[in-house]
């Protein structure tokens, strides 16, 4: 379910303090283990009546730990645009770790507040300005 979309009515600000603390608890132990989800974003929360949460939707996933892909380079395309971290939409580099994730969450966050995407642009360049404006020209 979408909980943004169905659920933007009734979402006060203690569901927003539950879900935030289920997706990062969720992450927590996903992270734990190595893994980084790739692409979080509302649709890739589950949400029941209960309001408990399940995170899915792992097939943009990937294992990287001292054992296992410790030196393979990762996609840089990878989330959808609005929930993407900025190093990977300017190319910083291809052994990015979890952060990524939690760059997502934020943007999750903000979405339950503003009940609309929190950067909504059409292309990388867009997404770009957007983060320009609100964040500013980051130092040399």
């Amino acid at each position: 379910m979408n909980i943004i979309r169905f659920n933007s009515e009734i979402m006060t600000v203690d569901h927003i303090k539950y879900l935030t603390y289920e997706i990062i608890k969720g992450l927590y132990f996903i992270h734990s283990k190595g893994i980084i989800h790739r692409d979080l974003k509302p649709l890739n929360i589950l949400v029941n009546d209960n309001w408990d949460i399940k995170i899915s939707d792992f097939g943009q996933s990937n294992v990287q730990n001292d054992h296992i892909n410790k030196d393979y380079d990762l996609t840089k395309y990878v989330t959808t645009r609005y929930y993407r971290a900025p190093e990977l939409s300017l190319n910083y580099s291809s052994n990015y770790n979890s952060s990524i994730d939690m760059w997502s969450v934020g943007c999750i966050i903000a979405e339950f507040f503003n009940k609309k995407v929190f950067l909504a642009a059409a292309k990388t360049e867009d997404y770009l300005d957007c983060l320009l404006e609100m964040l500013g020209m980051p130092e040399p």
